[in-house]
């Protein structure tokens, strides 16, 4: 959370027509994130290199990365895009490593629908419950 507070602080640009004042007003309160694709991708299906999937059921890690992701709206962030995680079960590199039927391998698939719908639930919570707040969900297919 430090980290990120300081990077919001000091990584705005100043367009053009605007003073460094009103641009920081403004960067500080909007940003982008795509989050837990990496997650997904490279720890929890990895039960050989990582004890994750073994020690969190896919609802206790979906919620762990809202977690992790709800500090950062803690520190000020009020307009926020985030985007979902996409069928990364149908990735060449994850169908290649397991096995399944069919072009994608659907469980991986099911583990994004479980951060999506967690995603989905908390972006809405916050918009509602926090004031002058835009949280948008990007869609993912």
């Amino acid at each position: 959370s430090t980290c990120f507070s300081k990077w919001s602080n000091s990584n705005c640009l100043v367009g053009a027509n605007e003073s460094r004042k009103s641009s920081q007003r403004t960067c500080q309160n909007q940003y982008l994130w795509s989050v837990g694709s990496n997650h997904y991708i490279n720890n929890y299906p990895q039960p050989d290199i990582y004890d994750t999937s073994r020690r969190y059921s896919p609802q206790a890690f979906a919620q762990l990365l809202m977690d992790i992701l709800s500090q950062q709206f803690q520190l000020g962030a009020r307009k926020v895009v985030t985007f979902e995680i996409g069928p990364i079960g149908c990735i060449p590199s994850i169908a290649r490593q397991n096995m399944h039927n069919g072009i994608c391998v659907e469980e991986i698939n099911q583990l994004a629908n479980v951060f999506n719908k967690q995603l989905a639930t908390m972006l809405a919570n916050l918009t509602s419950t926090l004031e002058d707040s835009a949280f948008i969900l990007g869609h993912a297919n």
